[in-house]
């Protein structure tokens, strides 16, 4: 459950970076009005959300566990800026989100 719990919290910090990436394109980013955009509030909250996945996840896991899972949050927003930015993702990039998965798993397991 906590190694759920540690996804999710990157998950959701991944489709954070995702909204604020889409808020900083934006005209208004960076105005007064440009705070109350969707997009920067809803990135905001995913963040908020993945803090609260993270500290209830820390009950139950290993401090250097955590942050090991946490490393997936390359992966993750190297496919959601690729699918939703569309940002390339190279073979350089495809063969390093490889590594830090087999480096997660070798960690954790």
């Amino acid at each position: 459950m906590a190694y759920v719990l540690v996804v999710g919290a990157t998950l959701l910090s991944s489709s954070a970076h995702i909204f604020l990436k889409r808020y900083a394109l934006a005209k208004n980013a960076g105005t007064a009005a440009g705070f109350l955009d969707h997009r920067f509030l809803c990135g905001m909250g995913l963040f908020g959300s993945s803090v609260l996945c993270g500290v209830v996840a820390l009950l139950f896991l290993e401090f250097s566990k955590f942050y090991a899972v946490t490393a997936l949050n390359f992966l993750f927003i190297s496919v959601f800026s690729y699918c939703f930015l569309g940002e390339t993702m190279d073979r350089f990039k495809v063969v390093g989100n490889m590594v830090i998965i087999i480096g997660v798993l070798v960690y954790c397991l």
